[in-house]
Protein backbone atom coordinates (compact mmCIF):
# COMPACT_ATOMS: atom_id res chain seq x y z
CA UNK A 1 0.00 0.00 0.00
CA UNK A 2 2.91 2.42 0.54
CA UNK A 3 3.81 2.15 -3.35
CA UNK A 4 -0.20 2.87 -4.27
CA UNK A 5 0.20 6.07 -1.59
CA UNK A 6 3.19 7.08 -3.17
CA UNK A 7 1.52 7.33 -6.50
CA UNK A 8 -1.43 9.06 -4.85
CA UNK A 9 0.62 11.47 -3.50
CA UNK A 10 2.26 12.32 -7.29
CA UNK A 11 -0.83 12.20 -8.78
CA UNK A 12 -1.65 15.27 -6.31
CA UNK A 13 1.40 16.80 -7.25
CA UNK A 14 1.03 16.97 -10.67
CA UNK A 15 -2.50 17.94 -10.87
CA UNK A 16 -1.20 21.46 -11.04
CA UNK A 17 1.51 20.88 -13.92
CA UNK A 18 1.32 21.49 -17.83
CA UNK A 19 -0.45 18.49 -19.47
CA UNK A 20 2.47 18.72 -21.96
CA UNK A 21 4.67 17.97 -19.10
CA UNK A 22 3.51 14.66 -18.40
CA UNK A 23 5.50 11.65 -18.44
CA UNK A 24 4.49 8.65 -20.51
CA UNK A 25 5.98 5.81 -18.23
CA UNK A 26 4.05 7.27 -15.02
CA UNK A 27 0.94 7.64 -17.28
CA UNK A 28 1.32 4.08 -17.81
CA UNK A 29 2.48 3.21 -14.20
CA UNK A 30 -1.11 5.36 -13.31
CA UNK A 31 -3.26 3.32 -15.61
CA UNK A 32 -2.19 0.05 -14.28
CA UNK A 33 -2.66 1.61 -10.87
CA UNK A 34 -6.03 2.69 -11.69
CA UNK A 35 -7.25 -1.03 -12.68
CA UNK A 36 -5.53 -1.79 -9.15
CA UNK A 37 -7.65 0.20 -7.22
CA UNK A 38 -11.22 -0.60 -9.51
CA UNK A 39 -10.32 -3.76 -8.75
CA UNK A 40 -10.09 -2.91 -5.02
CA UNK A 41 -13.47 -1.10 -5.02
CA UNK A 42 -15.29 -4.23 -6.88
CA UNK A 43 -14.09 -7.04 -4.35
CA UNK A 44 -15.19 -4.67 -1.91
CA UNK A 45 -11.82 -4.36 0.48
CA UNK A 46 -10.62 -0.80 1.51
CA UNK A 47 -13.90 0.41 0.35
CA UNK A 48 -13.46 3.80 1.99
CA UNK A 49 -9.83 4.10 0.83
CA UNK A 50 -10.14 3.21 -2.98
CA UNK A 51 -13.27 5.29 -3.48
CA UNK A 52 -11.14 8.48 -2.75
CA UNK A 53 -7.99 7.36 -4.40
CA UNK A 54 -10.34 5.80 -7.47
CA UNK A 55 -12.23 8.94 -8.26
CA UNK A 56 -9.03 11.34 -7.63
CA UNK A 57 -7.05 8.66 -10.10
CA UNK A 58 -9.69 8.47 -12.97
CA UNK A 59 -10.25 12.05 -13.42
CA UNK A 60 -6.70 12.85 -13.75
CA UNK A 61 -6.43 10.01 -15.77
CA UNK A 62 -9.51 11.04 -17.96
CA UNK A 63 -8.02 15.13 -18.43
CA UNK A 64 -4.65 13.37 -19.00
CA UNK A 65 -4.87 11.00 -21.34
CA UNK A 66 -7.28 13.57 -23.46
CA UNK A 67 -4.49 15.75 -23.51
CA UNK A 68 -1.69 13.95 -24.71
CA UNK A 69 -3.64 12.77 -27.10
CA UNK A 70 -4.42 15.64 -28.62
CA UNK A 71 -0.84 16.44 -28.15
CA UNK A 72 0.28 13.67 -30.14
CA UNK A 73 -2.34 14.56 -32.68
CA UNK A 74 -1.55 18.21 -33.23
CA UNK A 75 2.14 17.23 -33.78
CA UNK A 76 1.31 13.89 -36.73
CA UNK A 77 -0.95 17.19 -38.05
CA UNK A 78 1.89 19.67 -38.00
CA UNK A 79 4.01 17.54 -39.75
CA UNK A 80 1.93 16.12 -42.06
CA UNK A 81 0.85 20.15 -42.92
CA UNK A 82 4.75 20.84 -43.31
CA UNK A 83 4.73 18.38 -46.27
CA UNK A 84 2.11 20.29 -47.43
CA UNK A 85 -1.05 17.98 -47.01
CA UNK A 86 -4.46 20.10 -47.03
CA UNK A 87 -6.97 19.97 -44.27
CA UNK A 88 -9.13 17.46 -46.43
CA UNK A 89 -5.76 15.35 -46.31
CA UNK A 90 -5.00 15.81 -43.06
CA UNK A 91 -8.48 15.11 -42.25
CA UNK A 92 -8.48 11.75 -44.18
CA UNK A 93 -5.46 10.59 -42.57
CA UNK A 94 -5.96 11.40 -38.64
CA UNK A 95 -9.77 11.96 -38.76
CA UNK A 96 -10.01 15.90 -37.41
CA UNK A 97 -12.05 17.85 -38.27
CA UNK A 98 -11.52 20.82 -40.20
CA UNK A 99 -12.30 23.53 -37.80
CA UNK A 100 -9.80 21.59 -35.39
CA UNK A 101 -7.36 21.69 -38.15
CA UNK A 102 -7.52 25.07 -38.81
CA UNK A 103 -6.93 26.11 -35.44
CA UNK A 104 -3.91 24.34 -34.60
CA UNK A 105 -2.52 24.78 -38.40
CA UNK A 106 -3.15 28.64 -38.44
CA UNK A 107 0.40 29.75 -38.64
CA UNK A 108 0.92 27.22 -41.27
CA UNK A 109 -0.30 28.37 -44.56
CA UNK A 110 0.18 26.46 -47.81
CA UNK A 111 2.54 27.83 -50.37
CA UNK A 112 0.62 29.19 -53.28
CA UNK A 113 1.99 27.08 -55.97
CA UNK A 114 0.70 24.11 -53.73
CA UNK A 115 -2.87 25.74 -53.44
CA UNK A 116 -2.31 26.33 -57.40
CA UNK A 117 -1.91 22.38 -57.45
CA UNK A 118 -4.95 21.41 -55.12
CA UNK A 119 -7.04 23.57 -57.12
CA UNK A 120 -5.99 22.21 -60.32
CA UNK A 121 -5.81 18.66 -58.75
CA UNK A 122 -9.84 19.38 -57.70
CA UNK A 123 -11.07 20.46 -60.47
CA UNK A 124 -9.91 17.39 -62.23
CA UNK A 125 -11.37 15.44 -59.86
CA UNK A 126 -15.07 16.72 -59.67
CA UNK A 127 -15.10 16.68 -63.23
CA UNK A 128 -14.34 12.76 -63.33
CA UNK A 129 -16.91 12.45 -60.27
CA UNK A 130 -19.55 14.38 -62.66
CA UNK A 131 -18.33 11.86 -65.60
CA UNK A 132 -18.54 8.73 -63.49
CA UNK A 133 -21.95 10.13 -62.33
CA UNK A 134 -23.54 10.33 -65.32
CA UNK A 135 -22.64 7.62 -66.75
CA UNK A 136 -23.84 5.45 -63.85
CA UNK A 137 -27.16 7.79 -63.95
CA UNK A 138 -27.13 6.82 -68.05
CA UNK A 139 -26.65 3.23 -67.56
CA UNK A 140 -29.14 3.14 -64.75
CA UNK A 141 -31.69 5.32 -66.70
CA UNK A 142 -31.11 2.65 -69.61
CA UNK A 143 -32.25 -0.37 -67.52
CA UNK A 144 -35.28 1.57 -66.81
CA UNK A 145 -36.13 2.10 -70.10
CA UNK A 146 -35.93 -1.54 -71.14
CA UNK A 147 -37.87 -2.24 -68.10
CA UNK A 148 -40.51 -0.07 -68.68
CA UNK A 149 -40.39 -1.11 -72.84
CA UNK A 150 -41.15 -4.85 -71.12
CA UNK A 151 -43.89 -3.87 -68.80
CA UNK A 152 -46.22 -1.10 -71.19
CA UNK A 153 -45.77 -2.45 -74.30
CA UNK A 154 -47.22 -3.55 -77.07
CA UNK A 155 -50.33 -1.24 -76.12
CA UNK A 156 -53.82 -2.28 -76.49
CA UNK A 157 -56.36 0.05 -78.46
CA UNK A 158 -57.84 0.70 -75.10
CA UNK A 159 -54.75 1.64 -73.69
CA UNK A 160 -54.11 3.88 -76.04
CA UNK A 161 -57.10 5.58 -76.48
CA UNK A 162 -56.45 6.69 -72.30
CA UNK A 163 -53.17 7.69 -73.08
CA UNK A 164 -54.32 9.95 -75.56
CA UNK A 165 -57.33 11.26 -73.82
CA UNK A 166 -55.24 12.28 -70.31
CA UNK A 167 -53.05 14.16 -72.79
CA UNK A 168 -56.08 16.13 -74.69
CA UNK A 169 -57.41 16.60 -71.06
CA UNK A 170 -54.37 18.07 -69.73
CA UNK A 171 -52.80 19.71 -73.16
CA UNK A 172 -56.11 20.43 -75.95
CA UNK A 173 -58.60 22.76 -76.35
CA UNK A 174 -61.88 22.55 -74.62
CA UNK A 175 -63.99 25.96 -75.66
CA UNK A 176 -64.38 25.16 -79.25
CA UNK A 177 -66.96 22.28 -79.99
CA UNK A 178 -66.15 22.07 -83.59
CA UNK A 179 -62.16 22.02 -83.33
CA UNK A 180 -59.57 19.21 -81.89
CA UNK A 181 -56.80 21.04 -81.43
CA UNK A 182 -53.61 20.51 -79.16
CA UNK A 183 -51.09 23.61 -78.48
CA UNK A 184 -47.53 22.72 -77.05
CA UNK A 185 -44.12 23.14 -77.75
CA UNK A 186 -42.74 20.34 -77.07
CA UNK A 187 -42.49 18.40 -80.63
CA UNK A 188 -42.89 14.93 -78.39
CA UNK A 189 -45.91 15.51 -77.09
CA UNK A 190 -47.51 17.01 -80.90
CA UNK A 191 -45.96 13.64 -82.47
CA UNK A 192 -47.08 11.66 -79.85
CA UNK A 193 -51.03 13.29 -80.51
CA UNK A 194 -50.58 12.88 -84.47
CA UNK A 195 -49.86 9.77 -83.71
CA UNK A 196 -52.84 9.24 -81.77
CA UNK A 197 -55.27 10.76 -84.27
CA UNK A 198 -54.08 8.39 -86.95
CA UNK A 199 -53.73 5.57 -85.00
CA UNK A 200 -56.99 5.92 -82.75
CA UNK A 201 -59.37 8.14 -84.46
CA UNK A 202 -58.61 7.02 -87.85
CA UNK A 203 -57.76 10.76 -88.81
CA UNK A 204 -55.82 11.37 -92.35
CA UNK A 205 -52.72 13.01 -91.47
CA UNK A 206 -54.11 15.43 -94.63
CA UNK A 207 -57.04 16.42 -92.95
CA UNK A 208 -54.21 18.32 -90.30
CA UNK A 209 -53.67 21.88 -90.24
CA UNK A 210 -50.20 23.19 -88.57
CA UNK A 211 -50.17 26.60 -86.91
CA UNK A 212 -46.91 28.08 -85.05
CA UNK A 213 -46.61 30.85 -82.76
CA UNK A 214 -43.03 32.23 -83.25
CA UNK A 215 -41.08 35.47 -82.84
CA UNK A 216 -40.07 38.04 -84.75
CA UNK A 217 -36.38 37.20 -83.85
CA UNK A 218 -36.58 33.83 -85.22
CA UNK A 219 -36.16 32.01 -88.39
CA UNK A 220 -39.31 31.69 -89.76
CA UNK A 221 -38.70 29.69 -92.60
CA UNK A 222 -36.44 27.76 -90.63
CA UNK A 223 -38.89 26.65 -87.74
CA UNK A 224 -41.64 25.64 -90.37
CA UNK A 225 -39.15 23.35 -91.85
CA UNK A 226 -38.64 21.67 -88.20
CA UNK A 227 -42.04 21.57 -87.22
CA UNK A 228 -42.82 20.11 -90.81
CA UNK A 229 -40.00 17.55 -90.20
CA UNK A 230 -41.17 16.77 -87.19
CA UNK A 231 -44.69 15.84 -87.79
CA UNK A 232 -44.17 14.61 -90.99
CA UNK A 233 -46.79 16.72 -92.12
CA UNK A 234 -46.02 19.00 -95.49
CA UNK A 235 -45.81 22.90 -95.44
CA UNK A 236 -48.92 23.08 -97.67
CA UNK A 237 -51.04 22.27 -94.70
CA UNK A 238 -49.19 25.41 -92.36
CA UNK A 239 -51.29 28.33 -91.79
CA UNK A 240 -50.34 31.71 -91.62
CA UNK A 241 -47.64 32.10 -88.26
CA UNK A 242 -48.86 34.31 -85.48
CA UNK A 243 -45.19 36.22 -84.75
CA UNK A 244 -44.91 37.44 -81.78
CA UNK A 245 -42.81 40.97 -80.44
CA UNK A 246 -39.17 39.40 -78.68
CA UNK A 247 -39.94 39.26 -74.74
CA UNK A 248 -37.25 38.44 -72.56
CA UNK A 249 -39.17 37.36 -70.30
CA UNK A 250 -40.23 34.26 -72.53
CA UNK A 251 -36.47 32.99 -72.84
CA UNK A 252 -36.42 29.50 -71.84
CA UNK A 253 -33.37 27.85 -69.85
CA UNK A 254 -31.70 27.36 -72.24
CA UNK A 255 -31.13 30.71 -73.06
CA UNK A 256 -33.48 31.08 -76.67
CA UNK A 257 -37.02 30.75 -77.65
CA UNK A 258 -37.01 26.60 -78.43
CA UNK A 259 -38.85 26.18 -81.80
CA UNK A 260 -41.74 28.24 -80.91
CA UNK A 261 -45.64 26.76 -79.76
CA UNK A 262 -47.36 24.63 -82.71
CA UNK A 263 -51.13 24.15 -82.89
CA UNK A 264 -51.93 20.52 -84.54
CA UNK A 265 -55.63 21.13 -85.81
CA UNK A 266 -58.62 20.05 -87.08
CA UNK A 267 -62.67 20.21 -87.50
CA UNK A 268 -64.64 17.50 -86.52
CA UNK A 269 -67.77 18.36 -84.15
CA UNK A 270 -68.18 14.42 -83.36
CA UNK A 271 -64.78 13.40 -82.60
CA UNK A 272 -64.61 16.60 -80.28
CA UNK A 273 -68.32 15.33 -78.97
CA UNK A 274 -66.53 12.45 -78.37
CA UNK A 275 -63.46 12.49 -76.81
CA UNK A 276 -64.54 15.41 -74.53
CA UNK A 277 -67.40 12.34 -73.43
CA UNK A 278 -64.75 9.76 -72.90
CA UNK A 279 -62.33 12.63 -70.94
CA UNK A 280 -66.00 13.30 -69.07
CA UNK A 281 -65.65 9.98 -67.78
CA UNK A 282 -62.22 9.61 -66.70
CA UNK A 283 -63.21 12.98 -64.88
CA UNK A 284 -65.98 11.52 -62.99
CA UNK A 285 -64.05 8.17 -62.14
CA UNK A 286 -61.69 10.74 -60.37
CA UNK A 287 -64.46 12.37 -58.63
CA UNK A 288 -65.83 9.60 -57.34
CA UNK A 289 -62.42 7.78 -56.23
CA UNK A 290 -62.22 10.99 -54.33
CA UNK A 291 -66.05 10.68 -52.38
Amino acid sequence: MSQAKNLFLACEARRNLQASLIDKNMLADLAVFGEFLGQLRFIGRLKELSNIWYNELTDYLFVNLVCMSNLELREKALILRKKEFSYSQIKSELGISKSTLSYWLRDYPLSRKRIDELRNKNARRIEKFRQSMFEKRKNRLELIYKQAKLTILPLTKKELLLAGLCLYWGEGTKVDWSKVALINSDPNVLRFFVYWLKRVCDIDKKDLKIYLQLYCDMNIKKEMLFWSEILSIPLRQFRKSYIKSTNSKRINHKGGFGHGTCTVALNRVILKEKILMQTKVLIDLAQRARL
